[in-house]
């Protein structure tokens, strides 16, 4: 390779190399964690012979870049790094999705603030957010921290609307263990969307995403045993009962059981059962 010229991109080692542009020129330098790598032989608590031999071994591939800056940086290896395009913490998701025949999914927007209002307004809200959704304030921030999850990979949240994008409810998978492929459902509709199967088709559907597209393989949810509606809708998505947790919650001074449930990847999707 002759002097003061750039080498292919395909010819370089994954991340190896990363562009630095300048007014004058382009020119190449190794990366931080490159540098990094081959100055202290680690990365992440792991040496670098664990990928190689020689001194210095292998550089990772991407699949070991992604899981060392994880536990490097959890957080900030969906901002930073993301932001740089070493990695992609994040799988690219769908963000909207239809349900069945005039229902569907999408990502909350500032545009459903009333909405959210609206929705919490209702007693038999109370508990289903961190903190009481009495004012536009803070339903504005209700709805920007399901953004904010989302862009971070933590949680993923969808409204329920119809066919005039009128929202029912919402229906969500959070505290995502990417190491163990698990997550965390929760649901919640409207009063005028009650009754009428809503919950549990919107569960299902965000069952299949959270396996499909989030690449999850263990979903679980629970609800207070006096809650039967609740669990009629963990039953029709296809989550089966795990077991009792005794006494968990407390609501004015009053302990609840919570019945835990689970559905896996490899279950039987409940809207794909036929009998005979």
């Amino acid at each position: 390779m002759r002097r003061g010229t750039r080498p292919a991109r395909s010819a370089l080692p994954f991340r190896q190399v990363r562009r630095t542009r300048t007014v004058e020129r382009e020119r190449w330098q190794p990366t931080t964690w490159t540098a990094r790598w081959r100055r202290q032989g680690t990365l992440a608590g792991v040496s670098c012979a664990t990928w190689g031999h020689g001194p210095f071994g292998r550089l990772p591939d991407r699949r070991e870049w992604q899981g060392a800056l994880a536990r490097v940086w959890p957080t900030r290896a969906s901002k930073s790094v993301e932001a740089r395009g070493w990695v992609r913490e994040t799988p690219t998701v769908r963000d909207h999705m239809e349900v069945s025949r005039g229902l569907w999914l999408r990502r909350w927007s500032a545009g459903d603030v009333p909405a959210v209002l609206t929705a919490f307004a209702d007693p038999l809200m109370r508990g289903q957010a961190t903190e009481p959704v009495t004012s536009v304030e803070a339903a504005e921030r209700w709805v920007s921290s399901q953004s904010q999850r989302w862009r971070a990979g933590s949680a993923f949240a969808f409204a329920v609307v119809d066919g005039q994008d009128t929202v029912l409810g919402n229906v969500a998978v959070g505290a995502i263990d990417r190491r163990h492929g698990t997550g965390w459902v929760s649901y919640w509709v409207t009063r005028a969307a009650r009754g009428n199967g809503v919950a549990s088709r919107a569960c299902r559907s965000l069952a299949r995403w959270s396996f499909d597209d989030a690449g999850l393989v263990r979903l679980e949810l629970g609800h207070r045993v006096n809650n039967p509606a609740s669990c009629g809708v963990a039953r029709a998505a296809g989550f089966a009962v795990e077991g009792l947790q005794r006494q968990k919650l407390e609501y004015d001074g009053v302990r609840f059981d919570v019945e835990m449930h689970a559905r896996l990847a490899t279950d039987a999707d409940p809207d794909r059962i036929t009998t005979v």
